[in-house]
Order: C-alpha cells, then sequence, then structure tokens
C-alpha cells in the first residue's frame, strides 16, 4: 500500500527548501557587495601609489613646490588649470587626489614626510585612503 506526502509535509518540506534558497541568495548578494568593495579598494591603492610614484622623487618636489628644500603644504587640485590633482572618475566613481608635504622628523632640509590621500564618496559618505613615506634627498 502506497502512502502519499500529506500536507504538513509538503509544507515542512516547501519551508525547507525557501530557507536554504534564502541563504544562497544572501551569500550571492555577499559576494557581490564584497566584489564592488574590493574594485573599489583595488583602483584607491593603484592611484595613491602612483602618485606616490610620480611625487617621490626630490626634484619632481621641487619643481611641485617651486623652492629647494621642497616646501611643505597641500597640494589638490586647481580648478582653473588641468594639474596632476584633477579628479580621476573610474568606474563611474571620481577620485580626488591630495599631496601633503611635512617636514620629516629629523632635518626638514634633506627630509619630508609625503602623504598622498585619495577620496571618494561611497554611498553618501567620504572616504579617504591615505599613503604616507618618507623621501629623502640624497
Amino acid at each position: 500500500m502506497k502512502k502519499a506526502l500529506g500536507l504538513i509535509e509538503v509544507c515542512i518540506s516547501i519551508a525547507i527548501i525557501t530557507i536554504i534558497l534564502a541563504s544562497i541568495v544572501n551569500i550571492y548578494t555577499q559576494g557581490y557587495r564584497n566584489l564592488r568593495k574590493s574594485r573599489v579598494n583595488t583602483a584607491v591603492y593603484n592611484l595613491a601609489k602612483g602618485f606616490m610614484e610620480d611625487y617621490s622623487d626630490w626634484s619632481t618636489l621641487i619643481s611641485l613646490t617651486g623652492s629647494d628644500p621642497p616646501a611643505s603644504g597641500t597640494y589638490t587640485d586647481n580648478p582653473t588649470v588641468s594639474d596632476p590633482f584633477d579628479p580621476i572618475t573610474l568606474n563611474n566613481i571620481t577620485y580626488t587626489p591630495t599631496l601633503d608635504i611635512t617636514d620629516g622628523p629629523t632635518n626638514p632640509n634633506l627630509l619630508k614626510q609625503l602623504n598622498v590621500s585619495i577620496s571618494w564618496v561611497e554611498g553618501g559618505i567620504t572616504k579617504t585612503f591615505v599613503v604616507t613615506t618618507l623621501k629623502a634627498n640624497y
């Protein structure tokens, strides 16, 4: 004699399948968010690294600041002229670079601290990534 599935067994099976499918959808959603975040973090890191490499040469710092040793200060986008600090748009996100030059911990004429900041807006919140190094004139 065959026994058919009752209404309770069918409802429980549907509930279990629904829970499993909801978990799978959640996993894919989290994966997609992390993928987007990784893409942004990679772009920001590479932009900051590129600016650090561009301005880690002492003669480049002298030409940027107009003085030897390089003057301390913050260098950002000048909207009236095209300059290296113009905002950069990648993947529909606009990144704004800033270079901050300060005196090093010793001998400010020969050692400068460089802080490269990359700022962008994500979800209505301004985020900033900073890379710091010391540059010596030797």
